[in-house]
């Protein structure tokens, strides 16, 4: 964990010195796409270092992040980064100095005054945090960097020639220490603005973030104590619900245990193709995916109700789409990533009985934090091991769950089907993925016949190949701003 925090920490330094050396660089030419030039190096650097600790590279995004309750963002970490960034500037200010022998004052522009500049940087810092914000709580898309880029893009052509747009306190305070060893006191004129008023316009950016309703992986946002102090009466459900989306989040599971006779309440069901980022906490606890089945009352077949031999498998990828392993009946234990099948069932639950009420017919125990880090993908098959005439056209309901043992086999979320009417012998029914530094359940729900039955989620290899194409290559960087 030390060398990931400090992993992260270097990215943010190294990230915000190639910002603010491309800034100085701008400034020093004077170029007429200045603002385009540092727009696109923002949409660069965030991508480049976003994988790695999210391509901050502003304390004020930092900053903003953390007021929002960013739940990947430890009180260590935003003292880190904020610290890793305003050095970062330090130095590409100072390397600026070195090769091109000039500084960087930073102040307003021509006849605009220090209150002026300070309501652009304010207004266009603000902008810039809600745009982080809102592309964080948008989910995984291949497009955040692009917002973020046009944002500053944009600010830099409206603002730049009234504050000169910096927007930035690693920026500000960088450019400040080296102009004030050059020129002395009279760089320092206006330090107080340039760093507070990006800051200042964080703030407003997550609490204007929060009134819209918006929320960060479904985490509430961390402003109880603004509405406190506004004497707003609103419940703990009410605040709850402002900020839920169509499925909420997965810790909506947690807010309380649900009998074991039937499914949970607060259980959340996923449709298809709706991928849930996981908690970050449940990551290292012991865990299961679970599969149960319930058969048709009328099965034409002419075998009871009850008995049909429906197989539940876990297949193993890396991110280039290749297979490195599985478990399933035969194959019980892949002791590599702690994955371990519980056995082959052939009962399924009575036709009367809710699926999920009991216990699963199979399931799959295991721990995320386990899983080595050239896997990228578990996916999770269902086929049925018959005589090749069984279909799930026989099966009256289906249900696929992840549940957190170490929380009291509290249900996380689940997928069901009923009435499949499908002619199929194979389903390719959920996977686990990461997604940057967190794992991402998504219910896929693709069937298929397999001409010969008796075979293993092997042979459904060059679908699930290029399930893991599709979905994990190339990765997609975490959206933290």
């Amino acid at each position: 964990m030390k060398q990931l925090a400090l992993s992260k920490y270097a990215a943010e330094f190294i990230g915000t010195l190639i910002l603010v050396f491309i800034i100085g660089c701008n400034a020093h030419a004077g170029s007429f796409a200045a603002a385009l030039s540092i727009g696109s190096a923002l949409t660069a650097l965030v991508y480049t270092f976003g994988p790695i600790s999210g391509g901050h590279l502003n304390p004020a995004v930092t900053f903003a992040l953390a007021l929002a309750g960013y739940e990947d963002l430890s009180r260590r970490d935003v003292v880190a980064y904020m610290v890793s960034q305003v050095l970062g500037g330090i130095v590409g200010s100072v390397l600026y100095f070195l090769i091109l022998g000039d500084v960087l004052l930073v102040q307003p522009v021509g006849l605009y005054s220090g209150p002026q500049a300070a309501a652009i940087e304010i207004i266009y810092s603000t902008a810039l945090c809600y745009t982080v914000l809102g592309v964080v709580a948008g989910g995984a898309n291949a497009h955040f960097g692009f917002a973020i880029g046009a944002t500053v893009t944009s600010a830099c052509i409206a603002g730049g020639s009234i504050s000169g747009c910096c927007l930035n306190p690693a920026v500000a305070a960088g450019s400040i220490s080296v102009a004030a060893v050059k020129h002395g006191a009279v760089a320092l004129h206006y330090h107080w603005m340039y760093v507070s008023a990006p800051l200042f316009g964080a703030a407003l950016g997550a609490f204007a973030f929060f009134i819209a309703g918006g929320a960060i992986n479904g985490a509430d946002l961390n402003l109880r104590g603004m509405i406190k102090a506004a004497d707003w009466n609103f419940t703990e459900d009410q605040l709850f619900s402002m900020r839920s989306s169509d499925y909420g989040s997965v810790l909506a599971s947690y807010r309380a245990a649900a009998p074991e006779t039937q499914a949970p309440a607060n259980s959340l069901r996923v449709v298809r193709h709706s991928p849930l980022v996981l908690p970050r906490d449940v990551v290292g606890h012991a865990m299961l995916c679970g599969c149960s089945w319930q058969m048709r009352a009328d099965r034409p077949r002419g075998a009871p109700a009850e008995l049909c031999d429906i197989d539940l498998s876990c297949a193993v990828f890396s991110r280039s789409g290749e297979c490195i392993g599985g478990v399933y009946f035969a194959d019980k234990q892949n002791l590599e990533n702690g994955l371990i099948h519980s056995g082959d069932e052939i009962v399924s639950k009575s036709p009367r009985a809710p699926v999920g009420s009991h216990r699963d017919n199979e399931y799959i125990r295991l721990k995320l934090s386990d899983v080595k880090a050239k896997v990228h993908a578990l996916i999770f098959v269902v086929m049925i091991f018959g005589n090749g005439q069984e279909t799930f056209g026989d099966v009256q309901q289906m249900c696929i769950r992840l549940v957190d043992v170490t929380m009291g086999d509290r249900e996380i979320c689940h997928f069901e089907k009923k009435d499949l009417h499908l002619q199929a012998n194979a389903l390719i029914a959920a996977m686990l993925y990461r997604q940057g530094d967190s794992w991402v359940f998504k219910a896929v729900d693709e069937s298929y016949c397999i001409e010969q039955p008796h075979q293993s989620y092997r042979a459904l290899e060059p679908q699930l190949k290029e399930l893991v194409r599709k979905e994990v290559t190339p990765p997609v960087p975490p959206l933290r701003g």
